[in-house]
């Protein structure tokens, strides 16, 4: 009986600390401030399809940037690719317009030409000049 009695303290003694701790959070609760509380709005699940749209202004860079050029600067003729359109390695994109690139092509061809000239002018007087000397008619060589 003893056994018994202490049984029943030790339940008493356990039930009022439960009560107390629950007291001490009802006390909490109640006297807590709820205005760091954020609340949120909340909807029973249902299975959809969800469509999330973003607006937001910046700049969208790729990976790997690829810049293509010419050569040679030239009106472009024609574009025988569509934005989009994915290419293979050394494919034909665009045709240049050959009439400044010919014109282009003839101006070198001339300018070789005259240097050419001037070359052969400046042997010819190379020559002169040796001559000249040789002849003892002409007093240093230049």
């Amino acid at each position: 009986m003893a056994n018994n009695k202490f049984t029943k303290k030790k339940k008493l003694i356990i039930i009022s600390f439960v009560v107390a701790i629950i007291a001490i959070m009802i006390t909490v609760n109640i006297l807590r401030d709820d205005s760091d509380i954020i609340y949120v709005d909340t909807e029973k699940v249902i299975r959809r399809t969800v469509i999330q749209k973003v607006n937001a202004s910046g700049k969208i860079q790729p990976e790997v940037e690829v810049k293509i050029s010419a050569t040679s600067s030239a009106i472009i003729d024609s574009i025988t690719v569509v934005e989009g359109e994915y290419v293979k390695k050394n494919q034909h994109l665009i045709s240049l317009d050959r009439k400044q690139l010919q014109a282009s092509v003839d101006q070198s061809l001339s300018a070789v030409r005259s240097a050419s000239a001037r070359v052969k002018q400046d042997k010819a007087n190379k020559e002169r000049v040796e001559l000249i000397y040789e002849q003892g008619l002409l007093l240093t060589k230049n």
